[in-house]
């Protein structure tokens, strides 16, 4: 009984009922009779409860969802913690909406959708992300809101974003950016530009990229995407013109980097750009700048890792290399293929291997091909002689993959 476990938490917490009633603004009273059973709580009210107290929702989700019948709370609930990114018990939840989605009226069942292409996204099944995006986007094209319509259409975008369909990703960014500018709402088209600027800049496509860049950076002055739109910017021009000209300007973004993610994005990015100029003292300085923001998001600190891994190598500095190693490895969390890749070169030159693991992502050819390219020219670009051998096999490898 989810009550029972609230009163565990709360006398544990040292809080007496009066004082949690008053934190969560409700009646004392009202608390008696959540905490006996005798009364259902409010999905807004267990929210702020479970925070207050720090219920983990492992501990929570189970009774809550057995007792709870409601399917827009049950959605609630869901949106709630995949925000938080608080995903262990979210299946659970899912599971039971599954079961009363199927009674439930038709504008439901594109939340429904949502909400499991939410999930599968943030685990990293982007294939089973993608096949309920289309359900919802589907769904949504049913609706008489035209503005529900956009965001169907701008997360069904995101999702393939990450399946690298570059023609098909495009068009649906487009679209996406032109409905929110037919339902008058400037900042989701800029979110959407962002995005497709961010989809052209892994696919190379760095002038493009530029112009989506400047076009969402418009409407998003003041907000924290407005770093983003900047620092895209950056990279692009570092392409474009040269990594001089990208490294003078970085300075000037130090100030909009206001949080530990995007002060690791700065940091990571300045000592990229010091690397390949040769400042290899500098580039060590900020990847250990951005390794100590603070930041959670486990994939950019197993890129950081993996540029250290390379910078060590470069500086002649094995020892510091295999430390950066042990940290990816024993990272938790999602970490992007060409990571995972460049690593797996990187240890084969550390130690001694013949060649790095051939377990690579399952991921699309021309992605394969991107990163094949970048752990070639990161193994080349140690100068070490093993590193030079590596490489060789890394091209035969590479060869026998795309013929088969």
């Amino acid at each position: 009984m989810v009550g029972r476990v609230l009163r565990d938490h709360r006398v544990r917490a040292g809080l007496k009922v009066a004082q949690a009633a008053v934190l969560a603004g409700m009646r004392r009273e009202t608390l008696s009779r959540i905490e006996a059973g005798r009364t259902r709580v409010a999905t807004d009210k267990l929210m702020k409860l479970t925070d207050l107290i720090t219920v983990p929702p492992t501990e929570w989700v189970r009774p809550w969802v057995e007792e709870e019948t409601s399917l827009r709370a049950l959605l609630f609930v869901t949106r709630h913690l995949i925000d938080r990114g608080e995903l262990d018990s979210v299946r659970l939840i899912l599971d039971r909406v599954r079961t009363l989605a199927r009674l439930s009226p038709n504008h439901l069942r594109g939340e429904v959708y949502h909400q499991w292409g939410r999930y599968a996204y943030a685990v990293g099944s982007y294939g089973r992300a993608l096949h309920w995006m289309r359900l919802a986007e589907r769904s949504a094209k049913q609706s008489s809101d035209p503005y529900e319509r956009a965001v169907a259409t701008y997360n069904h975008a995101l999702t393939l974003n990450r399946t690298h369909t570059v023609a098909e990703t495009v068009a649906k960014f487009d679209a996406a950016i032109s409905e929110f500018q037919d339902t008058a709402h400037p900042r989701e088209r800029a979110y959407a530009q962002l995005e497709r600027a961010n989809f052209l800049l892994r696919m190379t496509s760095f002038r493009e990229a530029l112009t989506d860049y400047r076009h969402a950076a418009r409407d998003l002055r003041g907000t924290p995407w407005f770093f983003d739109c900047q620092l895209g910017q950056v990279i692009c021009i570092s392409q474009i013109r040269s990594v001089k000209t990208a490294i003078g300007v970085m300075p000037a973004l130090n100030h909009l980097a206001r949080d530990p993610e995007r002060e690791a994005k700065f940091h990571h990015n300045f000592a990229v750009f010091c690397r390949q100029l040769g400042l290899l003292d500098c580039a060590l300085t900020h990847l250990s700048a951005a390794l100590e923001s603070g930041t959670s998001d486990a994939s950019s600190t197993a890129a950081t890792l993996a540029e250290a891994c390379l910078c060590r190598i470069m500086a002649g500095d094995h020892p510091g290399a295999q430390l950066a190693l042990a940290r990816f490895e024993s990272l938790e969390g999602s970490k992007d293929p060409q990571d995972l890749w460049t690593m797996a070169a990187l240890s084969s030159v550390l130690r001694g291997a013949s060649s790095p693991s051939p377990l690579l992502p399952a991921t699309l050819r021309d992605d394969h091909e991107h990163r094949m390219a970048a752990a070639l020219s990161l193994l080349l670009a140690s100068g070490h002689a093993s590193s030079r051998a590596s490489g060789k096999e890394l091209v035969h490898q590479a060869v026998d993959h795309r013929s088969g």
